[in-house]
């Protein structure tokens, strides 16, 4: 007579069929991790991003993004520009000091709701185009590949090609393959998101 019995221990199921025993390990769906569950809306807020340093770059004022610099070429930028103002001045022979300063737990003071409300003020899109692409390049005599992302708005998405000429000034010796894989976020998904992480959250170091 055919039966099956199931018997969870430790995430083992016994299944008896026909007098054969079998075990089977039953392994739970692994659970996405922070970053990828925040990977679109990390998207959307770059594309943001980017558009307000290039609006300040061609005059026009960036008064969110602050005094913010988000790669070492950006703080070469700044320090590059702070000297050269320096030897103008009459402080061009004065002993300069750098420091490297740390607010503790930062974080945790800041205001959650001011937080979000600057995000709902930066996000200008109703919604966003995800696109998804891989690049080849190669690093001395090593060939490595690895995935990307890149979003935009649903009224002015890009063709891949135009994409790729634009990003392979900057990543020379690649080949970039689009892998026709497009996701749309909405505005107000990314805000709920958002909301649950930065307010419902308890983070353990």
């Amino acid at each position: 007579k055919e039966a099956i019995y199931e018997t969870k221990v430790n995430t083992q199921i016994l299944l008896i069929v026909n007098g054969i025993y079998d075990t089977m390990h039953v392994k739970e769906k692994p659970k996405q991790s922070v970053n990828a569950i925040l990977q679109n809306t990390f998207q959307a807020l770059t594309f943001e991003k980017t558009g307000m340093q290039l609006s300040g770059e061609s005059g026009g004022k960036s008064s969110k993004l602050g005094g913010s610099v988000f790669s070492f070429d950006e703080i070469y930028e700044r320090l590059k520009e702070f000297k050269q103002n320096l030897t103008k001045n009459k402080h061009a022979r004065s002993r300069l000091y750098f420091a490297k300063v740390d607010v503790q737990s930062c974080f945790e003071s800041i205001d959650q709701e001011r937080v979000l409300e600057i995000v709902r003020d930066v996000l200008k899109e109703s919604e966003y185009a995800i696109h998804k692409y891989d690049i080849v390049c190669q690093k001395g005599s090593t060939i490595r590949s690895f995935y990307k992302y890149y979003a935009d708005s649903t009224d002015d998405f890009p063709k891949f090609p135009t994409f790729a000429r634009e990003s392979a000034q900057k990543i020379p010796n690649s080949v970039f393959i689009d892998r026709v894989k497009e996701s749309y976020l909405d505005r107000e998904d990314i805000l709920d998101l958002l909301e649950k992480h930065i307010k419902y959250n308890l983070i353990k170091v």
